[in-house]
C-alpha cells in the first residue's frame, strides 16, 4: 500500500547550457551563480528550509556529520566542474569551499564525485573526507590535456587537502571509494577506476598506505572500460566478514571474498553496459543477500536498444528470475530495498523507462549521422520511434510480487502535475529584453525565436507552489485487486487521481506534454511522519524531473538507413532525405528547462507476515546503503 504524504515542485538550474550569466536573472531572478546548488526541504511539509547556489551542478550530497559542532548535521556536496564544498545544515551558509584548489600543473579539478566521510585523521575532533577526483592535466607544451584520477583526503573542519594520491596508471575515477574493515580492525579502501571508454579496474589498498598508494591489490582490470559505479559490501559466504560485489561497466557483475580477495562468482550481460551499483536484499529464502542488477543493451552510451533488470543469487551469482525484465529505454538510477519481516520477502525498488504502448520493445535503431552525444542522450526516442510518450516508473519487485513488480509511481499518472509549472521561455526572453534595452543588440534576435519546449524556474523570494500536507481525507488508495492478499495497488486502474482537493488528468500516448522523464534519483527511506500502530511502515522520498527533448538528434528512419547503405555500397556519400542531423540550437538567452517534483510517500504492507521493518532495521535504505558507506546491514532471518 502506498500513500502520498506531500509533494513539492522545485526548479532546474542552467548547468550544461551555454547561457550567459544574465540568464540567472532572467529565469531565476538572481545574480550568478545559479547553475546548481543544494536545497533543504522541511520533512513534514515540504517547504524550503534553505538553499545554497553553486557554479555547477551538484552530483552528490552527504549530510552525515556535524562539521561545525552546533549539534546539526552539515552537508558535503560535490559535482561538476570541481564543485566541492561544505554547507551548514542549520541555515545553508558556506562552511568551506575548495574552489581555487589546484592540482598537478595548476589544473583546476574537472569533476568531483561522491566524497564520503571517514574517521578523524588529522586529530581535530571532526570527521574527515575521502573523495575520488578526476583532473584535466594540461601539459605546459600546450598539447591536449589528459584526464587523470586521484584520491584526496580533505579536512572535514577546514576543507584543506591533507594529501592526495594519484590512482594506479593515472586512471580516472567517477565514484566514491568504500571502506572495508577486517575482523582484526585493519581498514582497507576499495575503489574503482576507469570510464565508459578508458582503462580501469577494481583495487584494494590499506588505508594506512593510501597516501603513497602502496600495497595496492588488483581485483579486476579492463583495458577498454572501467568501473563507473561504487562496489557494494555484503557477507556472501557466511564468514561474518563483508565481501565485495561490483558491476563493471562492460557487462559483468563480479563478487570477491573480502578476506582473501579470491573471486566468488561472476555473471555477464552480453553487449551491455551499467551505470548502477548492485542493490542488495533478501529475495529468496536463504540468509545470504541477493542483488538486483540493471544493464543497458546496445552499441554503447548513449545508444541503448533496451535495458535488462534481474536478481542474482548472492550465494552463487545465478539469476533468480526465469528471464530478465526488459524495458524499452536505458536507465542509470540505482535502487533501494524495503526490508520486511518475512524471510525472502524484501522489496527491491527500481526505476525503469518505457515507451507508452510499446513496453519492452527491443528493436535496434540508429541516429542520423552528425548529432552530438549530448543531443543523443536527450533525444525523444519514444516520440520518434513509436509516436508516443516516455513513461518512467518505480517498481517494487519481490519473489511474491512477480516481475516487473508492483508500480509505486508512474509518470503518466503524474504528467499534468509534473508539467503544471511549465512556462514559455520565448515569451520570457521577449519580456526580459523589453525591460533591458541595453541587451537588445546582443540578444534581440532571440526575442523573435519560435516557441519551443516549456521551461520552469523558481525565483528567490517567491513561494514554491505547495499542494500541502497530508489531505484530511487520507491518501489515495488503490482498489484494484492483486493476486496476493497482503498488498494493494497504489493507483486506481483508470480515471483521475486526486490530491488535496485538486484533480489532475492522466495523460498518455501522443497527447502527453513534451518532455523526457529522467531516471537519476534513487530515493531514500525515512522514518514515517506518523508512527503506525504496529511500527510496520516507512516513508520514501524521491525526486522526479523531465527535460526538453533535443531537436538535434534524430532517429534514422528505415528508408533513410536503406538509402545510406545503398550509397555507401556504391562508395558515394549519403545525400538521402532525412539523413542529416539539424544543428544544435543551444546557447544564448533562450534556454528551455524542465520541472522537478519531490515526493514523500508512505509504504506499508497491511496484514500477513511481510510487515515493513522500521527504519533502523532497514539494510539498504538509500544510495550506497546506511550512512553512505556502501555496506549492507544484515539481519537474522526467522524461517
Amino acid at each position: 500500500m502506498m500513500g502520498i504524504w506531500w509533494y513539492k515542485r522545485v526548479f532546474r538550474g542552467l548547468d550544461g547550457r551555454e547561457a550567459p550569466p544574465v540568464a540567472c536573472e532572467l529565469y531565476l531572478g538572481r545574480k550568478p551563480p545559479c547553475s546548481g546548488g543544494v536545497m533543504a526541504l522541511d520533512g513534514t511539509s515540504g517547504t524550503v528550509a534553505w538553499r545554497h547556489w553553486t557554479e555547477h551542478s551538484v552530483y552528490s550530497v552527504d549530510c552525515g556529520a556535524d562539521l561545525t559542532a552546533d549539534g546539526v548535521p552539515d552537508c558535503v556536496a560535490a559535482g561538476r566542474g570541481g564543485v566541492f564544498l561544505a554547507v551548514n545544515g542549520h541555515d545553508g551558509s558556506s562552511v568551506w569551499e575548495l574552489a581555487g584548489d589546484s592540482g598537478p600543473g595548476g589544473s583546476p579539478p574537472v569533476d568531483v564525485y561522491a566524497p564520503r566521510f571517514v574517521r578523524d585523521v588529522d586529530g581535530d575532533g571532526v570527521l574527515d573526507i575521502l573523495a575520488a577526483r578526476t583532473r584535466l592535466l594540461r601539459p605546459e607544451t600546450g598539447a591536449e590535456g589528459v584526464l587523470a584520477g586521484e584520491l584526496a583526503l580533505v579536512s572535514g573542519a577546514r576543507g584543506a587537502v591533507l594529501w592526495r594520491a594519484r590512482l594506479p596508471g593515472g586512471e580516472q575515477a567517477y565514484h566514491s571509494p568504500q571502506l572495508l574493515v577486517h575482523p582484526d580492525g585493519e581498514e582497507l579502501v576499495v575503489f574503482g577506476t576507469g570510464g565508459q571508454a578508458s582503462t580501469g579496474g577494481l583495487y584494494v589498498v590499506p588505508f594506512a598506505r593510501l597516501d603513497a598508494m602502496q600495497e595496492v591489490k588488483v581485483l579486476y582490470r579492463s583495458e577498454h572500460q572501467g568501473v563507473v559505479s561504487p562496489p557494494v559490501l555484503a557477507d556472501l559466504n557466511g564468514d561474518g566478514s563483508e565481501d565485495i560485489v561490483v558491476a563493471a561497466f562492460n557487462s559483468s557483475v563480479l563478487a570477491f571474498d573480502g578476506l582473501t580477495f579470491a573471486p566468488l562468482w561472476n555473471f555477464s550481460f552480453p553487449m551491455s553496459e551499467s551505470f548502477s551499483p548492485p542493490t542488495p536484499g533478501y529475495f529468496n529464502d536463504d540468509d545470504i543477500p541477493d542483488f538486483l542488477v540493471q544493464y543497458n543493451t546496445g552499441p554503447g552510451f548513449p545508444m541503448y536498444y533496451f535495458s535488462q533488470t534481474t536478481v542474482l543469487d548472492g550465494r552463487t551469482g545465478a539469476p533468480l528470475l526465469d528471464v530478465p525484465v526488459v524495458h524499452t529505454l536505458g536507465g542509470q538510477a540505482p535502487a533501494v530495498t524495503v526490508g520486511t519481516a518475512a524471510p525472502g520477502s524484501d522489496f527491491l525498488l527500481y526505476w525503469a523507462a518505457d515507451c507508452a504502448g510499446s513496453e519492452g520493445a527491443a528493436e535496434p535503431f540508429s541516429f542520423v549521422p552528425g548529432s552530438s552525444v549530448r543531443a543523443q542522450n536527450s533525444a525523444d526516442l519514444c516520440r520518434q520511434r513509436f509516436n508516443t510518450s516516455t513513461v518512467s516508473r518505480l517498481y517494487a519487485l519481490s519473489q511474491h510480487a512477480g516481475p516487473p513488480g508492483v508500480v509505486l509511481y508512474s509518470s503518466d499518472d503524474r504528467s499534468a502535475l509534473e508539467h503544471s509549472q511549465a512556462g514559455n521561455a520565448s515569451r520570457e526572453v521577449q519580456q526580459f529584453l523589453a525591460s533591458h534595452p541595453e541587451l537588445q543588440e546582443a540578444y534581440g534576435a532571440e526575442a523573435h525565436a519560435e516557441d519551443g519546449p516549456s521551461s520552469f524556474r523558481h525565483k528567490d523570494g517567491g513561494p514554491l507552489l505547495e499542494v500541502g500536507k497530508r489531505p484530511s481525507h487520507g491518501w489515495p488508495r488503490g482498489d484494484g485487486a492483486w493476486d496476493a492478499p497482503d498488498y494493494e495497488l497504489p493507483y486506481e486502474p483508470a480515471g483521475d487521481d486526486q490530491y488535496g482537493g485538486r484533480r489532475f488528468k492522466r495523460s498518455r500516448g501522443p497527447g502527453s506534454p513534451a518532455g523526457i522523464p529522467r531516471l537519476t534519483s534513487t530515493g531514500v527511506l525515512v522514518a514515517p511522519l506518523e508512527a503506525a500502530a504496529r511500527n510496520d511502515s516507512v516513508d520514501i522520498t524521491f525526486v522526479t524531473y523531465w527535460v526538453p527533448p533535443s531537436a538535434e538528434a534524430q532517429v534514422l528512419s528505415p528508408a533513410a538507413k536503406k538509402c545510406i547503405e545503398e550509397k555507401q555500397s556504391q562508395a558515394a556519400g549519403p545525400d538521402c532525405a532525412g539523413a542529416t542531423a539539424p544543428g544544435d540550437r543551444d546557447g544564448g538567452l533562450l534556454v528551455h528547462m524542465g520541472q522537478a517534483t519531490v515526493y514523500r510517500l508512505r509504504l506499508s504492507c497491511p496484514g500477513g507476515r511481510a510487515g515493513v521493518l522500521p527504519l533502523e532495521r532497514q539494510g539498504w535504505p538509500a544510495y550506497q546503503g546506511r550512512g553512505g558507506r556502501g555496506a549492507f546491514l544484515p539481519r537474522r532471518l526467522n524461517h
